[in-house]
């Protein structure tokens, strides 16, 4: 029976994702982790279904809580394993992508503008901190997107964001 290794967790470059290039550049970063583990390791997911290619790791990384199964014999960051499972947390990179599509949606809960005032211990009111009243929920001419792209207008969707990665 193979050694197995738990602890090992995928650490984003950034640690948030407000721009389609910071998102694109932690696929890039993935890409580079898939390559180098393909070379040496089966990747597969909990369930034991291989992963055969990029575009798999990727769509399986970005669901919340993923985490993939390596066996082999390789290095990993310096570390020679021989005959072992590694289990390889990437619930880091569905944190980053969980509310991508929401923040950028158009929607005043997807702006920079918003605040939350408390009436009471049960009740609170949502406002514009730029007084736009009464507030636009969509179209407001005055929306600052939290996703943004490179033109700074609200980013693009993150499937299609993907199928430039792959």
């Amino acid at each position: 029976m193979p050694n197995l290794i738990i602890g090992l967790k995928y650490q984003p470059i950034h640690q948030k994702a407000e721009t389609e290039q910071q998102l694109l550049e932690v696929f890039a970063d993935l890409r580079e982790q898939y390559s180098k583990f393909s070379q040496s390791f089966r990747i597969s997911t909990p369930t034991g279904e291989p992963i055969e290619d990029f575009k798999h790791f990727l769509q399986h990384s970005i669901q919340e809580g993923s985490w993939v199964v390596l066996n082999g014999n390789g290095d990993i960051g310096g570390i020679v394993v021989q005959n072992a499972s590694l289990k390889y947390d990437l619930s880091l990179v569905g944190k980053l992508t969980i509310f991508w599509d929401i923040h950028r949606d158009g929607s005043c809960h997807s702006c920079h503008k918003i605040g939350r005032e408390t009436l009471s211990q049960d009740e609170g009111r949502w406002y514009c901190t730029i007084g736009v009243e009464p507030m636009k929920w969509h179209d407001c001419p005055k929306y600052d997107p939290i996703a943004r792209n490179s033109e700074g207008k609200a980013a693009r969707k993150l499937q299609e964001i993907i199928l430039e990665a792959i």
